[in-house]
This record gives structure tokens, C-alpha cells and sequence, in this order.
């Protein structure tokens, strides 16, 4: 099984969860839950799952590995807060 497929089917699972429940996102802060639906293992990193939306949030010592691992997501740099960055 090829390791894309793996993290794309968590995904998918995690994604019809929040259908089911009516929940619009899913804000994942845990690093070891981050690595679990994006396969990417920075600190400091988040993931907002929603809709058809994967976006992956992270500071300056992991944007660049972050951008070329992550095929796919909309990968942003936290300049000061992941909170205002959300926004």
C-alpha cells in the first residue's frame, strides 16, 4: 500500500465523522494527530480539515519540506500566531 493512499483513506475517515456529526472543521493541534492525517512529522504544525479543504499550517523551519511533501494541501506559513493565521 503506498504510503499517500494510507494518509488519504484516514483522512476520508476523519472527513465523513465530521459529516455525520454536522461539524463544519476539524482543527488538529496534537502533532502526533497532524502526522496521522498528513504524513508530514514537523513541530509546531497544525491541520485544518474541512469540506474539500486540506490545510496545513506551520512555522518557517518547516515550510519549504512542508510545501514539497504535501501535494495537494494548501500549505501556510505561520508568521506570529496559527490563530490569526486561520483567520
Amino acid at each position: 500500500m503506498k504510503t499517500y493512499d494510507r494518509y488519504a483513506r484516514r483522512r476520508g475517515r476523519v472527513l465523513n465523522i465530521l459529516s455525520q456529526q454536522s461539524i463544519d472543521a476539524l482543527f488538529v493541534t496534537c502533532a502526533v494527530n497532524v502526522t496521522y492525517v498528513s504524513a508530514f512529522a514537523g513541530h509546531d504544525s497544525f491541520v485544518l480539515l474541512g469540506g474539500n479543504k486540506k490545510i496545513f499550517l506551520t512555522d518557517s523551519r518547516y515550510i519549504e519540506d512542508a510545501r514539497l511533501a504535501l501535494k495537494g494541501w494548501d500549505v501556510r506559513l505561520v508568521r506570529t500566531s496559527v490563530y490569526e493565521t486561520i483567520t
